[in-house]
């Protein structure tokens, strides 16, 4: 259940900031948006939104759990018409057992311009770096620590909100456009560059640490099906530079394809909105120091797997003021070459959102997820699932200013 981007076997927790931002479509995925109704306007246009989330897993014959509280926050600022800037932040704890790691995310501050005639988009941000690093690590491998727990919330089958704390100074520049390819297609390229500083993600002598630049590429349409109902298809591909460590190359994640598709249609007396993210990486690379001789190797088997997600949620307006929702999840994981790092798991829940005043808006999201494993085991020359099952929790507030 890696999530592909960081070199496990060197230890160093590197997630990468995931965006698929095509001709004005913000996807954002069922169980982690805090509302789905539209944020109340102020007026200035301007919005926060924040929230308290929590979210346990526990895991078969392991009495520890695994849970996170933490409480993502957002700022959005309309500058004028054609300029807008979003800053946002989280906060937050995670423990298991008697383990535990708090501190800050780093805090984004991402300006978007929009060019005259509204078809292309300049986007940049800035990373600053106020998320917690120089984590403990473990005296021994049969230990844990605080670098030990970092990389577990990383993967992505846990989608945990804060999945990774301090990575240092990091900037990003990226632009797209979007074009009218009939009466109701509309079809949008872009591209975004993002480089990354070095930091000390933990607390020992001489660990430098810089994670290569990343370039990626994106294209989607976007389609009217009725005037109740749009589908879209978005495309990215992903380029990962090499990472340092001291200012020696170490390590390149593989190549990343992601498909991401979504629907929103009037469903009966609601509204129906499904989302599909499938995404495959390449195979690793590793640079091996022996003296003054430096060797590059390429993994023999791809240690990532393919990851699909799919999440829907249906919202019916209770009242003109108010919504429930039903909303369900899937995620399934393929094994991958070395027949470890699978993973089906699915649940389901509800939610409410209301809009108390004119500029405030509140809203709760339940879910409960279960599922198993899937790794291959040398010793039994089988494949064995292991049960795993979480609780979610989001209670998400947005006021319009």
């Amino acid at each position: 259940m890696t999530n592909g981007r960081h070199p496990v076997s060197k230890g160093i927790p590197m997630i990468r900031h995931r965006t698929m931002r095509i001709f004005g479509l913000l996807i954002l995925p069922a169980l982690a948006a805090a509302q789905w109704a539209p944020p109340p306007a102020g007026p200035r246009g301007g919005f926060v939104t924040t929230g308290l989330s929590y979210q346990q897993w526990s895991f078969e014959d392991v009495d520890k759990g695994l849970q996170e509280v933490c409480a993502p926050t957002t700022v959005y600022f309309p500058v004028r018409p054609d300029l807008s800037l979003t800053i946002s932040g989280t906060p937050g704890s995670v423990s298991w057992d008697e383990l535990k790691l708090s501190g800050m995310s780093d805090t984004w501050i991402r300006g978007t311009y929009r060019v005259p005639g509204g078809r292309t988009m300049l986007h940049a941000g800035l990373g600053l770096p106020t998320g917690k690093t120089k984590l403990k690590i473990a005296a021994d491998s049969l230990g844990m620590e605080e670098f030990d727990l970092s990389r577990i919330i990383g993967q992505n089958i846990f989608r945990f909100r804060l999945p990774v704390f301090g990575q240092g100074l990091a900037a990003k520049i990226g632009a797209g456009a979007a074009f009218p390819a009939g009466e109701n297609v509309v079809i949008g390229a872009g591209a975004h560059y993002i480089h990354h500083g070095s930091f000390e993600p933990v607390d020992a002598d001489s660990f430098d640490y810089q994670a290569g630049g990343e370039a990626a590429l994106f294209g989607g349409v976007d389609v009217q099906v009725s005037p109740t109902a749009k589908w879209s298809v978005n495309l990215s591909y992903t380029f990962y530079g090499s990472d340092k460590l001291n200012d020696e190359t170490v390590y390149a994640s593989g190549e990343k394809l992601l498909i991401n598709s979504s629907f929103t249609g009037k469903l009966g007396p609601g509204t129906l909105t499904a989302l599909l993210n499938w995404r495959q990486r390449g195979k690793n690379e590793y640079w091996i120091h022996t003296g003054t001789q430096t060797e590059k190797q390429t993994e023999k088997k791809n240690s990532n797997g393919p990851q699909t997600e799919l999440d829907a949620a249906w919202r019916i307006p209770w009242g003109p003021q108010a919504a429930f929702s039903l909303l369900a999840t899937g995620r399934f994981y393929g094994q991958n070459d070395y027949r470890t790092g699978g993973a089906d798991v699915y649940g389901g829940g509800a939610g409410v959102d209301a809009r108390v005043s004119p500029r405030l808006s509140v809203s709760l999201n339940l879910i409960g997820l279960t599922g198993k494993t899937k790794d291959w085991n040398e010793t039994a020359e089988k494949t064995v699932r292991t049960g795993l099952a979480s609780f979610d929790l989001l209670a998400g507030m947005t006021y319009g200013w």
